[in-house]
């Protein structure tokens, strides 16, 4: 797990936990190898309550932070101690109640980024074990709450560049702001990488290079 500094923000990778199996993380292709660990909820109270950070960043390299067991009182930790949050997720396995719960903790200055790549037919092909109507859910959820900013996070492969119009335009639909990435893994000759045509004129200035 990692921790990394910012200027003002704090990047805390909570756990190494993660439902899904992703092809080319190393939880998938070093199964049985890896063994998941969670940051200890004190060490990270102790960390939220350094004043020198105005900003907490919630991601994972090799986890998904909302499976840390003590997710919920991390978050609460953070805004109680009036700090700005960004929580980056893929955002499967939890109920709306749960996510119900979490957003009305936030704030106008905060946001939950949602990794979903693809549409109902496509967002689990690289992402397997995604849900993807639970993860649309949640986001429809919190763009209703309205007290954070939800953010579509699409990265683009072959199998769902086609699809990049229509999810923007879903996104619109429900008042969620939609970003598409170019992923930092593929090779030159991957099968996954997306052709440059299908980026939409009106999207290319969002495409930014991502994980």
């Amino acid at each position: 797990m990692i921790d990394y500094k910012f200027g003002d923000s704090r990047h805390l990778e909570l756990t190494s936990s993660c439902r899904l199996a992703c092809p080319y993380c190393e939880r998938t292709r070093f199964k049985g190898q890896y063994k998941s660990r969670d940051l200890p909820r004190d060490l990270v109270f102790r960390l939220v309550k350094n004043p020198n950070f105005k900003k907490i960043i919630l991601s994972g390299t090799l986890g998904d932070p909302i499976y840390h067991p003590y997710f919920f009182e991390i978050v609460k930790k953070i805004k109680r101690s009036g700090k700005e949050l960004r929580i980056a997720t893929n955002g499967s396995g939890k109920k709306l109640e749960w996510w119900g719960k979490v957003f009305n903790q936030l704030g106008i200055h905060d946001k939950v980024c949602f990794g979903l790549d693809g549409l109902q037919d496509t967002a689990h092909l690289y992402r397997i074990n995604t849900n993807f109507f639970q993860v649309f859910e949640a986001m429809t959820l919190g763009a209703a709450i309205n007290r954070a900013v939800i953010e579509w996070q699409f990265i683009i492969f072959s199998f769902n560049q086609h699809q990049i119009e229509e999810a923007n335009q879903l996104a619109q639909k429900f008042g969620i702001t939609f970003t598409i990435l170019k992923s930092g893994r593929f090779k030159p000759d991957d099968p996954l990488l997306p052709e440059p045509k299908w980026v939409p004129e009106t999207l290319k200035k969002k495409l930014a290079k991502g994980g």
